[in-house]
């Protein structure tokens, strides 16, 4: 009968041994119950173990998906990037369109200019601006129309996305215009090579 007082899930061991100690030491109460609360002691403790090994287990389990999770939707300066592709395209192409054309009249500007003496400019910087007053322009003009795009982009209310389309009408113009001086500028620099080398060969 003093066996039912051991706890079945204890091993065979500790039961061996408590069931020695019982049998070998005086029956006395107390002594049973010191025996009875020493067994008892050692199962909360049993107990204890495995509540924290299952609940170690619990959070290691639990934490795998979120870290698969983390480890899918990991934030890269490469996955930025790809995203800030993604959803500014049409901001992205109006830049490289002003940029492009603003660069290639500067270009153009300036092999037409080492070209021949006679090449002369009708802009604000003079009749004959240097290399470094052309580059100088094409840094403010083109960087001053992309901050203003990005500028109406990020500040236009979500309320009326079509107002980000208005960078389309100062683009289209640039697009025209630059378009127009390089030929100019082309032409203009063929012209006066062909006159120059009509004169180095005596024509």
């Amino acid at each position: 009968m003093l066996l039912m007082g051991v706890p079945d899930t204890m091993s065979s061991r500790a039961n061996y041994r408590c069931i020695k100690q019982i049998t070998y030491s005086s029956l006395d109460i107390d002594s049973i119950r010191r025996l009875y609360g020493r067994m008892c002691s050692r199962f909360r403790r049993g107990i204890a173990r495995h509540m924290g090994f299952m609940l170690l287990s619990a959070i290691t389990l639990a934490a795998i998906p979120t870290s698969a999770q983390t480890s899918t939707h990991h934030t890269g300066p490469i996955v930025h990037i790809g995203h800030y592709v993604r959803t500014h395209k049409e901001l992205l192409a109006a830049d490289a369109i002003v940029a492009a054309g603003v660069w290639a009249e500067m270009a153009s500007s300036i092999h037409c200019e080492d070209v021949s003496p006679r090449c002369l400019d009708k802009g604000p910087l003079g009749p004959r601006p240097g290399h470094d007053e052309f580059i100088a322009v094409g840094f403010i003009e083109s960087g001053v129309t992309i901050t203003g795009y990005h500028l109406l982009w990020h500040y236009a209310p979500r309320s009326h996305p079509i107002i980000r389309h208005l960078i389309w009408i100062p683009t289209t113009y640039v697009a025209i215009s630059e378009a127009y001086t390089i030929k100019n500028n082309v032409d203009t620099a063929e012209r006066l090579q062909n006159a120059r080398q009509r004169l180095m060969n005596g024509g």
